[in-house]
């Protein structure tokens, strides 16, 4: 994006892409939405926390126990 504080999914077109369909491992559970972001002042650091997350099961499960425990995710 170029823009500092922009959160990633306003960065990058993953989003829309499930949405649209385009991804068939996703299509049948349309639509998706945003339930949880970060800001970083650069791309680089939002990449290394994405690979992080994606890498990492314990940090993905305690971002999603604490958007259960706020009553975010039904």
């Amino acid at each position: 994006c170029g823009q500092p504080k922009l959160p990633a999914f306003l960065c990058f077109p993953p989003l829309k892409t499930h949405n649209n369909g385009a991804v068939r491992s996703t299509k049948p559970f349309r639509p998706w939405r945003v339930g949880y972001t970060e800001e970083y002042s650069t791309r680089t650091e939002a990449r290394r926390r994405e690979l992080f997350l994606k890498r990492t099961a314990r940090a993905r499960k305690d971002i999603f126990d604490s958007i259960s425990d706020e009553g975010l995710i039904v």
